[in-house]
């Protein structure tokens, strides 16, 4: 066994086949355990259409060891933790999160129901009208109709065309013939060849070995089972198509014979496309007043297939928009299919990743673990990049419209540098020795670095922190001047997000409150940010409006106000407020 590094997960095969993620994780307070079949609805045969999800509901009704009411559901629910299942079109996940002590519970239920399931039929034709009611309440969405209407275009023999999401009439559970399939479906995929399973924890990796050893010994031993590989994405030979209503114009593109790194490639290029910042697509789209909404996803990626979904979208009719947007859209990729290789770009992937690391949940770092994700953007995925931008660039691009540029680097995703000592002022003790405050730099003029930083004696493993700036306004502020201030300090949450910190303002009456919390090393410089951009409250051009708020929400946000005392007098200067 290779030497191990333990920022990374350590990855082996079990001698029953099973694939083994396993990581240490000393900051995490809980163990997480995430599992994948890989066999999912586009694996099932034809003539019985949502057998797969029916298969995992099954799964969770309890085993002869574990019944219902002790099975790995209730078992997490009893103990405050957290537990799902997800059908996909290639795979099945099922993953939870349990204090350590509940852990090692938690893993011989889970694996006790995927390897001794009872596959009772009266608990069949139960479970089949959970499904029903499910599929009754998805079908009634109208996100469920849109779905539909985009995949439409699709080759019609390629499965994601296809019903998969099963109910009453699609599984007939006292056939035979559906017995039968269900059963041979459940062997051929669920055995530790066809199966992965990623463990995560404070625990010492030697016991996360233990006990993944122990409970996945009742796993049938068999060799991976070949999937069907789908037809082509699209007839004839495309590669996009558009698709346009009243608020929506939607560009899908779809690849075939990819190579595998073009699964961070794809991820590299949605990030930059979404980038919400000054210089990029969506501020422009804002500012032209074309669009209020931009989106880039991966809908589906299998065995060198991908179909890439750009959503644009507006409160109004987009129709008189669609051509300048979609001109925009190909003149924003064919700028950034010059800047692909710029080290900016690639750093700030790669910064985003780790930090995404550093501060996720066990369940959130077994999911990544389990589906294998990189940290950055390697070479491989660069030239996988740059044919994906080859084939989404039309033959005859437009006139170049726009100068455009980079988006400006998130701050706060680097290390911050380490001040020089502050010493001590008047009225400080050596108590206060490592800690700077905002207003005392500022007071100096101390512009070199973050005006304030965190003691250096606190341990490394305790990386989180909490930070709340709480003041009184003289009189109630102006409605104008609290949607300014929102609207100033949204760019900056994104990027404290996206950092480990969120960010939030709130204001009760005449108090107003900004709050921190999350990873600690990035908070001086977001707070310094923050109070910046208070004493400016005009947002940059290009910023998102804020999302109208629930009418509950909106009374309970007015409901402060209403208890204080009567005044004429409102607040519309900000810098008024913090004087």
């Amino acid at each position: 066994m290779s030497a191990l590094n333990p920022s990374q997960a350590r990855r082996l095969t079990l001698t029953d086949g099973l694939t083994l993620s396993l990581r240490h994780a000393p900051r995490l307070k809980r163990c997480a355990a995430f599992l994948r079949v890989h066999a999912g609805s586009h694996d099932v045969p034809a003539a019985w259409p949502g057998l797969a999800h029916f298969l995992e509901h099954l799964l969770f009704l309890g085993t002869e060891r574990y019944p219902a009411a002790d099975n790995l559901m209730a078992y997490v629910q009893r103990h405050g933790g957290q537990v799902n299942a997800r059908t996909s079109e290639r795979h099945t996940d099922f993953f939870f999160e349990l204090p350590v002590a509940a852990f090692e519970g938690g893993l011989a239920r889970l694996c006790d129901m995927l390897a001794q399931p009872r596959m009772n039929p009266a608990e069949q034709l139960r479970e089949r009208e959970v499904l029903h009611a499910e599929f009754i309440a998805w079908a009634r969405e109208p996100s469920a109709r849109r779905q539909f209407e985009l995949l439409q275009p699709l080759n019609p023999s390629h499965p994601l065309r296809a019903f998969h999401a099963g109910n009453r009439y699609s599984l007939p559970i006292q056939r035979p013939a559906f017995q039968h399939a269900l059963h041979d479906f459940y062997r051929t995929f669920y055995h530790a060849g066809n199966i992965s399973l990623s463990l995560v924890g404070p625990v010492p990796e030697t016991e996360l070995l233990a006990l993944a050893e122990r409970y996945t010994e009742p796993f049938v031993t068999g060799p991976v089972k070949a999937q069907t590989r789908p037809p082509a994405l699209l007839p004839n030979g495309e590669t996009v198509y558009q698709q346009l209503d009243d608020q929506h114009l939607n560009l899908l593109f779809a690849f075939e014979q990819l190579p595998e790194a073009s699964r961070t490639a794809l991820d590299f290029l949605c990030r930059w496309i979404n980038a919400d910042k000054p210089g990029g697509l969506i501020a422009y789209l804002r500012e032209q007043q074309l669009c209020t909404g931009l989106k880039a996803e991966v809908l589906y990626q299998f065995e060198g297939q991908a179909l890439l979904h750009i959503a644009f979208s507006a409160a109004g009719n987009m129709t008189q928009n669609a051509t300048p947007i979609r001109d925009a859209f190909y003149d924003w990729l064919a700028y950034f299919s010059t800047q692909q290789h710029h080290p900016a770009l690639r750093n700030e992937f790669q910064w985003l990743r780790q930090r995404q690391l550093e501060v996720s949940s066990a369940l959130e770092l077994a999911r990544a673990d389990g589906e294998q994700r990189v940290p950055g953007l390697s070479d491989q995925a660069v030239a996988a990049l740059a044919g994906l931008l080859q084939q989404m660039l039309p033959p005859v691009q437009p006139a170049a419209g726009h100068a455009w540029q980079l988006p400006p680097p998130n701050p706060f995703l680097s290390a911050p540098e380490k001040p020089a000592n502050a010493g001590l002022i008047r009225g400080q003790t050596s108590a206060h020795r490592g800690l700077r405050t905002f207003a005392q730099d500022r007071l100096r003029s101390r512009r070199d670095h973050s005006a304030m930083s965190f003691n250096a004696e606190l341990s490394a493993t305790g990386h989180e922190a909490a930070v709340y700036l709480r003041w009184r306004l003289p009189t109630t502020p102006a409605d104008s001047l609290l949607l300014a201030l929102e609207n100033r300090l949204r760019p900056l949450q994104q990027d404290a997000r996206e950092a480990g910190v969120e960010l939030s303002c709130s204001a009760s009456g005449h108090d107003w409150q900004l709050k921190m919390q999350g990873l600690h090393t990035p908070m001086p410089a977001i707070l310094e940010h923050a109070l910046r951009a208070l004493e400016t409250p005009d947002a940059p051009p290009g910023t998102s409006p804020a999302a109208p708020l629930m009418p509950i929400r909106q009374l309970l946000k007015r409901l402060p106000q209403c208890s204080q005392p009567a005044t004429d007098a409102t607040l519309s200067d900000a810098s008024q407020g913090w004087a």
